[in-house]
């Protein structure tokens, strides 16, 4: 599972970063997107692109496909 495939409100642990080029990867490290880093989608735009991640209360926007680049596990379902 990657973090364009959370729901809204979600949370997930990063389990690592597949893909993408070595500058992009440097990039999400920086920003704080490491694997055991926890994140959460935060809020989607209407047609899905781009997305407002939290990681570690910080929060990101990333386009739907750089966000699958990130692979997490969820360890927190969305409350209805």
């Amino acid at each position: 599972m990657n973090v364009s495939m959370l729901n809204v409100g979600q949370a997930a642990q990063i389990v690592s970063i597949k893909g993408g080029t070595h500058l992009y990867r440097q990039r999400l490290f920086a920003a704080g997107v490491r694997p055991g880093a926890v994140c959460q989608l935060i809020q989607c735009a209407p047609l899905g692109d781009p997305m407002k991640v939290s990681v570690d209360g910080h929060v990101i926007a990333l386009r739907r496909i750089e966000a699958e680049v990130i692979q997490v596990k969820v360890i927190a379902e969305v409350e209805a």
